[in-house]
């Protein structure tokens, strides 16, 4: 059985930067072409507690900047009129006694963080705000969110996955006030496991 070990990590005043060209399938008909730099910088973010924001004021990177990507992976060459976005995304750090950084594309499997600004989409009525997420090999899974096949879709005190335990050591399952979907796993992106004390168990 493959087993991967789960550690927390939280958001840091950081971001990577890297450089993308594209182009919308509106300006070429039914094609999109685009791609992105390796990372090119990290930048501090500037951050609104209050209202729950973060962005990176625009850097100007010159057009004549090397890193710039010439070709999208199919071999079209961008045109100067095509779009050039300085594209950020925030880096988070382990949390003691664990360490290292990644960007949030660039979580391994197994990565924890909380995603409090998710918990009003799914509309339970006694939330915490502790939303949860976890890094599966197949991509996220939000661990408080209402299963696509909930079979209590009204109901608003539930958990379609329960968890047990103080992150990251927790298990997930259907023990406790929940709806008969599923079995406590989670099918991602062709990965099919279990979150059981602190490890992602694959099926």
């Amino acid at each position: 059985m493959n087993r991967i070990r789960c550690f927390l990590v939280e958001p840091s005043p950081r971001a990577a930067l890297y450089l993308r060209r594209y182009v919308s399938s509106g300006e070429i008909g039914a094609h999109y072409h685009e791609a992105m730099s390796a990372r090119f910088r990290v930048v501090d973010i500037e951050i609104n507690e209050e209202e729950g924001w973060w962005h990176v004021p625009h850097q100007n990177i010159s057009h004549d900047e090397e890193e710039w990507p010439t070709h999208c992976e199919c071999g079209y060459e961008f045109k100067d009129t095509d779009v050039w976005q300085e594209f950020v995304d925030r880096i988070y750090e382990a949390v003691p006694p664990n360490d290292g950084s990644w960007a949030h594309r660039e979580l391994p499997p197994g990565a924890m963080f909380y995603c409090n600004w998710l918990t009003q989409s799914f509309f339970w009525d006694n939330s915490s705000g502790d939303c949860l997420v976890v890094k599966t090999p197949g991509g996220e899974w939000v661990i408080d969110a209402r299963a696509s096949n909930c079979t209590l879709p009204d109901e608003n005190t539930h958990r379609c996955w329960v968890r047990h335990g103080v992150p990251p050591d927790i298990t997930v399952d259907k023990v406790g006030h929940t709806c008969s979907a599923g079995a406590g796993s989670i099918l991602q992106s062709g990965w099919h496991g279990f979150l059981r004390n602190g490890y992602l168990e694959e099926c």
